[in-house]
């Protein structure tokens, strides 16, 4: 069963020559986030409790 996402964007986010701080950036929704953001062209610093994983998401994003 496919449900429709109601709340999507159709029209690209320009995100180029912006910055974004990002708590929670390394899991979850925070990280969901991040990749979105970066996909637009943003550049993304991930604040976490969880260092190890906030490393890894960093690195997975270079």
């Amino acid at each position: 069963m496919h449900i429709p996402c109601l709340f999507r964007r159709q029209e690209p986010i320009n995100l180029q020559d912006k910055v974004a701080f990002i708590t929670g950036g390394a899991s979850g929704l925070g990280r969901a986030t991040t990749e979105r953001f970066i996909e637009a062209g943003a550049k993304v610093v991930i604040f976490d409790l969880n260092e190890e994983i906030a490393r890894n998401t960093s690195v997975a994003h270079r």
